[in-house]
């Protein structure tokens, strides 16, 4: 069984869970609230919002030249 770690939701969303670890982790979500509010929240904080800005300014320059 998963127990709630907010470290865990930053890891499953950067992808340095393993196999064993995402599938129980996405098994968790399906019954803690708890843990998808705190994955919603971290899936938008302000450094992935900035980082996809400086991604669009980056492809929005390539298609430019």
């Amino acid at each position: 069984m998963t127990t709630c770690k907010r470290e865990t939701g930053k890891l499953f969303l950067a992808g340095k869970l393993d196999e064993r670890h995402e599938l129980a982790f996405e098994e968790h979500l399906e019954s803690c609230r708890c843990c998808r509010s705190w994955l919603e929240q971290d899936a938008g904080d302000a450094a992935n919002w900035e980082f996809a800005k400086e991604l669009s300014h980056g492809s929005q320059a390539a298609t430019d030249s």
